[in-house]
């Protein structure tokens, strides 16, 4: 088995309904950039890891391997292209380390070896949470696209989906909170950082995919201009309803959409991130207010969790293997008797 090093390893990094699901199909049109459907290594087994014991222990790091193997098998999407399941023995032979990280690049590395790839990228969005972690794993071979979409429509789409904040503040809130996280990140990795638009993808896609493509190293095809007609994206579309457009044409108008919402919406949410929607070079629409009252924002908070229960019943179930995944999960938390750290707006994760 080829253990070579990949030429690059990069992190899709933003928020949710951002435009990574049409990000990450682009990129994997690309000869040589290995993107698959992500299936959450470190965010799953991040406080499991520790519970296998010492690694180093052949029945440790083999029960280790076997486990998240098989929780990725169990993904909606199938990791590999072929959508053949991961084979336990490839994935060790695979790994150069014994370690959480070591095993995530193993497995990316077999679904990049598998097409003859010379670079992955993990689209998890969940990895904002764990970028010191990936950092001192993978160091100086570590790349970041900083995706970022306004606000404003991220809150309009989080409400046509059965994830994520329903309400405008909450949305407000969480998403300035995540893109004050990501500028702090940037700037602390410097060159290795991209900041990619959505708007401009979507308006200006042959000059940004190209520009992304100097970033990672890799030369632009022409293809990539066109990732709905990929396997990739066909295969993608039709296990969830987020999914559901990776398969359709660029929709070079699809922004904005906030100035159709309700103005107490957009009020609201430029109320909770209005700061960090002007930092980011998007323009208010209300002159800044009073900042809301701590009863105001419990309010808005309980009022969030309602919608979000009420769209847990209103929208279909992914397909695939979702609910025998997330089986396995809560058998193993149940084992080791681990609780998760952080709400994950993953379907059973």
């Amino acid at each position: 088995m080829d253990k070579t090093s990949p030429s690059f390893r990069a992190f899709i990094l933003g928020e949710r309904r951002s435009g990574s699901n049409f990000l990450r199909t682009t990129l994997n049109a690309c000869s040589q950039i290995a993107a698959p459907h992500p299936p959450h290594i470190i965010h799953t087994f991040h406080d499991l890891a520790g519970h296998y014991g010492d690694l180093h222990k052949n029945a440790n790091w083999q029960r280790l391997v076997e486990d998240v193997v098989h929780c990725v098998n169990l993904s909606p999407v199938r990791l590999l292209a072929s959508e053949q399941p991961l084979s336990v023995q490839a994935v060790a032979r695979q790994s150069v380390e014994r370690s959480l990280a070591g095993l995530q690049d193993a497995i990316y590395r077999e679904a990049m070896n598998e097409e003859g790839k010379s670079g992955w990228i993990c689209k998890s969005n969940d990895n904002i949470h764990y970028l010191e972690d990936i950092e001192r794993a993978y160091g100086t071979t570590a790349k970041y696209l900083f995706l970022i979409r306004d606000g404003r429509d991220v809150a309009m789409s989080f409400r046509k989906a059965p994830i994520g904040p329903k309400h405008p503040y909450v949305a407000g809130t969480q998403w300035a909170r995540i893109q004050q996280s990501l500028l702090a990140w940037e700037a602390r990795v410097g060159e290795r950082s991209l900041r990619i638009r959505y708007e401009d993808l979507l308006q200006n896609q042959a000059a940004e995919v190209r520009r992304i493509c100097d970033f990672l190293g890799v030369a632009f095809e022409d293809r990539m201009l066109s990732p709905e007609k990929t396997s990739e994206a066909q295969r993608t579309a039709h296990q969830s309803v987020l999914w559901r457009n990776i398969d359709k044409p660029l929709m070079v108008g699809n922004f904005n959409k906030f100035r159709e919402d309700e103005p107490e919406n957009v009020r609201l949410f430029e109320c909770a991130a209005g700061e960090t929607l002007q930092r980011l070079g998007y323009e208010l629409m209300h002159e800044p207010g009073a900042e809301c009252s701590s009863a105001e924002v419990g309010r808005f908070m309980q009022e969030d969790v309602r919608l979000r229960k009420e769209a847990q019943t209103t929208f279909p179930r992914d397909h695939g293997q979702r609910e025998a995944q997330s089986r396995f999960l809560k058998t193993l938390r149940e084992q080791f008797g681990v609780h998760t750290a952080r709400a994950s707006t993953i379907a059973g994760l």
